[in-house]
This record gives structure tokens, sequence and C-alpha cells, in this order.
């Protein structure tokens, strides 16, 4: 099977077997990486996937190393990074999307296929709403499942999660009290079979108004009803989180963006907080002026390090100016510091999302922008922060996003969810993103395809991966 999947890989990328490189001053990592995957394709199996990523590191280091690498080639500025890269995206496809959308006195999730073509829809619920999302393989079945937060009631939330396409709730968590969970993500944080799932929780209702908020993270086992461990109370609210690797040990890191404000009287104060998988807390930023609302992480680091770095994207009320900032975050340094800020835009950021739009190792990254009552658009952004002279206005009003390899190009397109604005009050549109920097600033953003517009107000989007 891994053979089958290896070689297909190599024959829709178009990679030949017959480098023939004798005489060049130096070697394309393209080459290199075409060697790899012979080199793999003739090793025994690994047990594990860590330990088929472990052996994908090994090799692409062992064959860098012994070749001079072109250094303007793709891939150049870091070819092993790139190898590790395209074997991670050859691991898995897109089955489908997922909205959650609000319906006023009821909530549903909607599915969709790779090119936004309705599937399906779930039995609406009455009485809650569903409102984030994220996709994880919870049975151990190679395909993704959907976990929703459910809001029960003001200071009540749980968990409920879907099997795709099929629109029934299979399993949910008990109600966890004197909580709102605000955002939710899932992976493998312990190396078994199936996925984790981690939620941020704002404890005391957390309006802060009566009381001071209070915030946590809740980790839960797949299908578990209750939580196995949930972090010491902090001030203020967590109010996005995500997962990355950012140290480099094949495990995953929980990244959280804080409003550390203690109440509304309080003055705007974020930082951006980093836990090791089992929960442990490893650092934090220093603390900023404005509003956090989004975090995701990426590889944007142009020092050949290909280090990770944490993405936050920040919100500024008074002035209606939003920008986006980078940490560099790492549990070996102990520290998460500022990497580069963007320059100011139109509108409050309020949601980001990290990717590979090109063939390069480096993540390029968007940004959801709203500006004004009615107006939404999506921003492009290089690995540098800088703008690409690049968006696109919305149908409504900008929701959430997500990114993947959709149409099988090896580069991610991008998933946006409109709701709103000039759709009209309660209805949604999904629109997926072609992103291309071969063209021209100002050509790179193209619609590949849509959703019809679909009753509802949608509140979260996930991608759900077969690997």
């Amino acid at each position: 099977m891994k053979r089958q999947l290896l070689r297909r890989t190599m024959l829709i990328t178009g990679m030949t077997l017959m480098i023939g490189t004798s005489g060049m001053a130096c070697t394309d990592c393209k080459d290199i990486l075409a060697d790899a995957f012979v080199q793999i394709c003739a090793e025994p199996a690994p047990t594990s996937l860590q330990n088929f990523i472990a052996q994908v590191e090994t090799t692409a280091a062992s064959l860098v190393v012994a070749e001079t690498v072109c250094p303007d080639a793709v891939g150049g500025a870091d070819c092993a990074a790139f190898i590790v890269a395209h074997f991670g995206e050859m691991l898995s496809k897109p089955v489908g999307i997922v909205v959650s959308s609000d319906l006023g006195d009821t909530t549903e999730l909607r599915y969709y296929g790779a090119d936004a073509s309705f599937v399906s829809d779930s039995n609406n619920l009455s009485g809650n709403v569903l409102a984030a999302v994220a996709a994880g393989d919870f049975d151990a079945d190679g395909t993704d499942e959907v976990v929703a937060i459910r809001l029960a009631g003001p200071s009540e939330s749980d968990l409920y999660y879907f099997e795709f396409g099929a629109g029934t709730l299979f399993a949910d968590t008990s109600n966890f009290t004197n909580s709102q969970f605000t955002d939710i993500v899932a992976g493998n944080l312990d190396g078994d079979a199936e996925d984790e799932v981690v939620v941020a929780n704002i404890k005391g209702v957390g309006d802060g108004v009566g009381a001071d908020w209070e915030t946590e993270l809740v980790f839960y086992e797949p299908l578990s009803s209750s939580h196995f461990l949930d972090t010491s109370n902090r001030s203020g609210r967590f109010r996005a989180i995500a997962l990355g690797d950012l140290d480099g040990d094949l495990a995953l890191e929980v990244v959280a963006v804080r409003d550390a404000r203690a109440n509304v009287n309080a003055g705007a104060d974020n930082d951006v907080w980093m836990h090791e998988s089992n929960g442990s807390f490893v650092n934090d930023s220093s603390n900023r002026n404005g509003t956090f609302s989004g975090v995701d992480t990426g590889c944007f680091d142009r020092s050949g390090t290909a280090a990770n770095i944490i993405v936050s994207n920040d919100r500024q009320f008074i002035s209606l100016k939003g920008h986006s900032i980078a940490y560099q975050g790492s549990t070996a340094v102990g520290s998460v510091s500022n990497q580069f800020d963007s320059a100011n835009r139109n509108g409050g950021q309020v949601a980001i999302a990290a990717a590979n739009f090109d063939d390069d190792v480096f993540d390029e990254f968007v940004a959801l922008v709203e500006d004004g009552a009615n107006i939404g658009f999506l921003e492009l952004f290089d690995e540098s922060a800088t703008y690409q002279s690049e968006y696109k206005a919305g149908p409504g009003l900008a929701v959430a996003v997500d990114t993947a390899d959709l149409d099988g190009d090896f580069s991610h397109e991008v998933v946006v969810l409109w709701s709103g604005g000039n759709l009209g009050a309660g209805n949604s549109q999904i629109i997926i993103y072609d992103i291309d920097f071969s063209q021209a600033a100002g050509s790179r953003m193209s619609v590949l395809n849509s959703s019809a517009v679909f009753t509802g107000t949608g509140t979260d989007v996930a991608v759900l991966m077969q690997k």
C-alpha cells in the first residue's frame, strides 16, 4: 500500500526517477525529493505515523547533506523541510467541508464536498448553538469526524460528535458547567491512533461585569464523556487556540491567544500562551495593546532554520485598524518573542489561517477582515507579512476560514465562510479561493468553487481529511 501511494504521488507530480545530476554545480531540491521517494520505498515499512515522519526527516537530512543544493531553486532555502512537507501532503486527501450554522431557535451542521457541493445537513437541534467546529479522526478509521462546541446555556457547554455526511450525532460529552467554550481544535496529542480535543473555556459565565473573567484550556480524549485535564485558571479570556509543532519534537503544542483584561473596565491587554501537548504551561508573550481574535501556526522564518512561529491577528476597535502579528515560539528557547508586525489595515481582523500557497517551504497566510457593519474581505500576505495588494470582497461578513489542498495540486486553497451582510440577515455561503503566487500581485486570488447561499447564520467552518 505504501509503495502504491508513493508511486501514485510521483506520477501526479510529474517526478522522474532518472535524476541525471552528474556534472551539475548544484542539485535542484525537487530532484533530491525524487531520490527520497525511491529510498523510502526501498526501506522497511514503519510501524506508526510518527516513525514514518522520523524516517522521512532522517532520509531527507542525509540526502541533503550529501548534495550541494541549488539555493535559488524551489525548496532550496531549506530542502529537507521541503521534502518532509511534500510527504505530509501525500498522506492525506480532503473528503469534505463542514459548516456550523445558527438558525435562531435551532442549529445544524451542513456538509459539503471538497468542491463546495452540498451533501447533507444534520438533524436540527433545538434551543442550542453550535458555536465552533473542528475535524479529527476520533475512531481511528482514517477519516475525520466532526466535533462541535454546543452552548447548552449561558454558563453550560459540551461537545457533540458527528460523522461526516451522515447528518447524525453519534456521541456527546457530559455538560461542562460554569463554562462558555469559545474555540476548539483537534489533533494527535499523545501519539495513539485517535485525535484528542482541546477547547478554550471562559469560566463564571464570562461577562466580566458582575465578576472578573477566568479562563482555562480543557482537554478531552476522543468520544470520552468527561475531560481528562484542565489547565490552571488564568485571569482574562482565551479567545482562540491552535496546534503546531513549534520545537521540532514531532509532538504538537497548544497555542492560545488571551484577552488579559480582568473585566470590561480594564484597558485592552492581550498576549499569546504556549502549552505542551500534556497541558503543561511553557511560556507566554509580552502583553500587547489591542484585541487578539485569531491564531494559527506556520513556518515563516527565512533564516534557513524553518522555525515554526505563532501568527495572531490584532483588532483595534477605536481606530478600526487591524494588523497581523507573528511570534517566534519554541519550548527550547523558553519564550514567545515578537517576530514581525504587518502594516495596519483598514478594518478589524476576525480570523487568520496559514498555509503553503506556492511551491516553496515557507507558509503564507490570509486574514479575514470586517470593515464596517456589512463589509468583509479576504487579504493575502506572504511569509514576511508583506501585504500582497490582494483582497477579495466577500458577499457578506467574514466569519471563519480554513485551508487545505482541495484539488490535489500540492498547494493549499482557502475556504471562507461568509454570513449576513449583503447576503441578507440569516444567510451564509462557502467560497473556495485558489491562490497562485506565479501570477502578478493583484491577480493571485480567484474563486475556485462556491456553495449556494443557504439559510442560517454561519458560525465556523472546517475541512475534513482522509489519511
